[in-house]
């Protein structure tokens, strides 16, 4: 089975019920929008002492096995498909697509892709997103996505309810921020499974993330150290619980970062945007507008794969 007839096989399984809750509900979709705030100006870092108690809530057992399974492979336009499954840090499978450019055997740069509240791995081969996979493998790096926490093939452990109700008030906001923290957790043990791969090269991996995505991935900015470069797409810039802040991440992040923020975005704003690119240390922060609101047009992927290829092909020094 092709990637395309993988996709429409899971939109046909729980697809309907989040195309009804994304057209109507959804924020992370949403164009009409509250008015925007300024909510960081006066932002302060964690000390060093209270950063490293919130990095608690990140940590898990290195030495529980990953137990990697590949389900089904496949080629298409010499490209390699392969859809895998691993243990995440609870025990819970998690599954993943990862893509080899055609030509070659290796080892290839690695891209992981983080999908935003309410999406699962297939939306980055969509139309408006497809550019960012497609331009990296034209480049020879490899993607891989997986379904985050309560997504996709692992909404069942939500009774197959979008997650996007989670934030909706506080009566859930437990569940909520253990649903990010545990998907950051499960991005953490996605980048072991790339390391542990012949045809990766584990000194070349990065991030790119769109909205919740994109918040893990600042997480990872600072928790992964030998990343090489994280992307934010559309990241929230509006105020956090400490321990899933990720300004408090980016400011201890230690490679180049893109942010890629649209001006009227209601979860942003681009006075935030620029405080947050500003804390990014050693001015390796970057920041591209766009003029749109949380949904980017379909340019600023093309613009994250170009900026990652840059830097997981030369690694320039920021």
């Amino acid at each position: 089975m092709n990637r395309v007839a993988l996709a429409k096989a899971r939109r046909s399984l729980y697809g309907g019920l989040v195309i009804v809750v994304t057209a109507g509900l959804n924020p992370a979709e949403a164009q009409d929008s509250p008015q925007q705030e300024i909510h960081r100006a006066s932002f302060s870092p964690a000390s060093d002492e209270v950063f490293a108690v919130v990095t608690q809530f990140y940590e898990f057992d290195r030495a529980l096995p990953l137990d990697v399974r590949t389900i089904e492979r496949w080629e298409d336009r010499g490209r390699r498909f392969e859809t895998v499954v691993f243990s995440t840090s609870t025990g819970e499978r998690v599954p993943g697509d990862l893509v080899l450019p055609s030509g070659g055997q290796g080892p290839y740069p690695a891209v992981l892709m983080v999908h935003g509240l309410g999406s699962n791995r297939d939306r980055w081969w969509e139309p408006d997103r497809v550019s960012l996979p497609n331009s990296l493998l034209d480049n020879g790096i490899a993607v891989l996505s997986i379904d985050l926490r309560l997504h996709g093939a692992r909404s069942v452990a939500n009774d197959y309810q979008n997650p996007v109700y989670l934030t909706m008030g506080n009566e859930l906001f437990v569940r909520s921020r253990d649903m990010t923290i545990q998907s950051a957790i499960d991005c953490r043990r996605a980048l072991d499974v790339l390391g542990e791969r012949t045809e990766i090269d584990a000194s070349k991996l990065a991030v790119a993330g769109y909205s919740m995505g994109a918040m893990i991935g600042l997480y990872l900015s600072a928790l992964e150290p030998e990343l090489v470069a994280v992307v934010a797409a559309a990241v929230p810039t509006r105020e956090q619980t400490l321990p899933s802040d990720p300004f408090n991440f980016a400011v201890r992040a230690r490679m180049p970062v893109l942010l890629q923020i649209g001006r009227t975005d209601w979860l942003s704003s681009p006075e935030d945007a620029r405080r947050l690119r500003d804390l990014v240390p050693d001015e390796r922060g970057h920041l591209r507008f766009y003029d749109a609101g949380h949904r980017l047009p379909p340019e600023f992927a093309g613009h994250a794969a170009e900026w990652l290829a840059e830097r997981l092909t030369s690694q320039p020094a920021g």
